[in-house]
């Protein structure tokens, strides 16, 4: 009987082919497709391409075949090797000025994260974006896809962060943490710093340097992982970071006020001042021209001469608040701008003009869909208009708030604060254009413009805890919020500043109110039931109010909702230990309004009750 035989046949095991399997003649005819520009990108990309590319005088083949791009003065039979690398690298620098100032405009969007995103970093092809999610993405702009993420400890939220080669470098409330590019964990994270709210952040190895909510910056030594130093820059918050190629540590702060620092020594070296006295919210440095650029919340742009210590032009590129300003490594021609107002300018570095403006056609197209959300991508149109031009007429959803950018070669990468909140919306108000605000967990205030439901602008609170209550007023254009911590905070609107912070309660805000038109008094109640009065301008505690425990009767009804007693309400020092009153002379308030010489409480336990104030 003839037995089936294990099938000889054999398998075919088809293999993937990679670049490293190709041999340098292969690689050499790939690369002979490719324009200049292009050429140049994949010479810088590794050794072993850039030896294939020297080796087969590619750029020499190029030239010969496209003269006329490469200008008269040009002739690469004649330089030496140095020189014509050079010229052709100040070529394709020309070319990246002449497409963002001329050229169409392309633009592919792509949801990164499910909350908004606050900033972002581009390298070698690399963008890295984080914002008030528990995570930072990494992504390859040229294919837009994701490529690692990073989870941050949940001490906090992410305030600022950078990235190199090797490791991203991240401050988290306090904390300085890093990561290895290729492994999602925190590998280190510092113990918090003893020291008010970081609120930027900028590194060098071996040192990251956090700048300070009390005018100080404090310099972390990465490799011998501890707090070494700590250095004087302004009387005010250190807003901004950037560093200088000789060690110069940057800072600005309020009242447009900018610090240059020696890192060796902590001594102050410098100071520089803008024409523009609003506070500072971005600084870019261009270590080839030497030149320092300041974005203020006033939408004010800046340059400096470091050399000659002196303002070189300041302009009025936007109406609103200046986000971001970048330029390309090695560009000295052009700028990118970018803030509230969704307009992504582009600037000459040497006059200040703006060359161009770009905002989105409404229209798209999807280009690739994917279960994953962060792997659908759009492709919309941008179109320039006049710098003249009547944006605040303009359709939101054509211009996005810009929060942060970088510049690449002929490209700019925005990074927008899409959608409310990832947690729960706690609160909520408007202000008078019909902006809505809303409140949520880690202190986070939102606000998106109601005609085209786009998120304009994210304001935080010092405090970290959830936010309880919000109140604006529309004659200051300030917006006032309470915290179930008992922080009330307070935020001028037009500047999208914070202009004080105060603990006024040990427990929950229940709710902050001031009258109609005043511009003076808050009223503040909570937990504690402590009714609190409170000066608008600068938090300061005016008067704390409590009920005297003996009443008086004045009407009595068989209905009993129309029983009124009559209270005497005495006034205490805030310095009181409340905590050893009898609650019965502070029950919780939950939520209160404020009429002429009045307020009225409303409370847990049914009671209604109106607080009249007498000279």
């Amino acid at each position: 009987m003839d037995t089936a035989g294990p099938s000889n046949k054999r398998r075919h095991v088809i293999s993937r082919t990679t670049i490293q399997s190709l041999n340098d003649d292969i690689i050499s005819t790939i690369f002979s497709f490719l324009d200049f520009i292009h050429l140049i990108r994949c010479s810088a990309v590794c050794n072993s391409w850039s030896r294939v590319i020297n080796k087969s005088k590619l750029f020499q083949t190029l030239y010969q075949k496209q003269r006329w791009i490469f200008g008269s003065d040009f002739d690469v039979s004649t330089s030496s090797e140095g020189t014509w690398k050079k010229q052709l690298q100040e070529l394709a620098i020309g070319q990246h000025r002449s497409s963002l100032h001329t050229g169409s405009v392309d633009i592919y969007q792509w949801k990164g994260h499910t909350a908004g995103i606050d900033r972002c970093k581009m390298k070698m092809g690399l963008l890295l974006t984080g914002g008030s999610g528990k995570v930072m993405r990494l992504w390859s702009v040229e294919r837009y896809k994701c490529l690692a993420e990073y989870h941050l400890p949940h001490t906090g939220s992410l305030i600022d962060f950078n990235f190199d080669e090797s490791k991203v470098v991240g401050l988290v409330a306090t904390q300085i943490c890093i990561w290895r590019r290729n492994e999602k964990r925190s590998i280190f994270s510092s113990q918090g710093g003893q020291f008010p709210r970081g609120t930027c952040m900028c590194y060098v190895d071996p040192e990251a340097v956090v700048g300070c909510e009390d005018g100080r910056a404090r310099v972390f030594d990465m490799y011998g992982k501890k707090w070494s130093r700590i250095i004087k820059m302004h009387e005010g918050p250190v807003t901004c970071l950037s560093f200088s190629d000789d060690q110069l540590l940057i800072g600005g702060s309020s009242y447009g006020r900018i610090s240059l620092s020696d890192l060796s020594s902590d001594q102050q070296v410098a100071a520089l001042k803008t024409n523009d006295y609003a506070d500072l919210s971005t600084l870019c440095y261009n270590s080839r021209s030497h030149t320092l650029f300041a974005g203020s919340r006033s939408g004010r742009a800046t340059a400096f001469d470091l050399r000659m210590m002196k303002r070189l032009w300041e302009v009025r590129v936007s109406p609103n608040i200046l986000c971001s300003i970048q330029h390309m490594w090695d560009d000295v021609s052009v700028l990118a701008m970018g803030g509230i107002d969704g307009v992504l300018r582009l600037v000459d570095q040497q006059s200040g003009d703006i060359l161009s403006s770009c905002i989105m056609y409404e229209s798209s197209r999807k280009l690739y869909h994917s279960p994953n959300p962060h792997s659908n991508v759009t492709r919309k149109k941008g179109i320039r208009v006049a710098e003249d031009a009547r944006f605040d007429l303009m359709p939101r959803t054509s211009r996005p708030s810009i929060n942060s950018l970088a510049v690449g070669m002929q490209k700019v990468v925005t990074a927008h604060p899409d959608g409310m909140h990832e947690g729960p919306v706690t609160c909520l108000s408007f202000s008078d254009d019909q902006l809505l605000i809303g409140g949520s967990s880690y202190g986070r205030i939102s606000l998106s413009d109601l005609s085209s439901d786009q998120q304009v602008a994210a304001l935080k609170t010092n405090d970290y805890a959830d936010l309880s209550t919000l109140c604006y007023n529309s004659r200051s254009h300030t917006l006032f919020a309470g915290s179930r911590s008992g922080r009330a905070t307070a935020f001028d609107l037009r500047m999208m500043k914070r202009l004080w912070e105060v603990r006024v309660s040990p427990n929950i805000l229940c709710s902050i109110q001031h009258m109609r038109d005043d511009v003076s008094v808050l009223a503040m109640g909570g937990i504690d039931g402590v009714l609190r009065l409170v000066d608008q301008q600068s938090g300061d505690i005016l008067s704390s109010c409590i009920m005297y425990e003996s009443s008086r009767k004045l009407y009595h009804s068989p209905n009993p909702h129309s029983n009124v007693t009559r209270k005497k309400g005495i006034r205490v020092a805030e310095d009181a230990r409340f905590d050893l009153m009898p609650r019965t002379s502070r029950p919780s308030i939950n939520s209160l309004a404020v009429g002429m010489q009045k307020v009225v409480t409303a409370h847990p336990d049914g009671y209604i009750r109106v607080w009249r104030f007498g000279k």
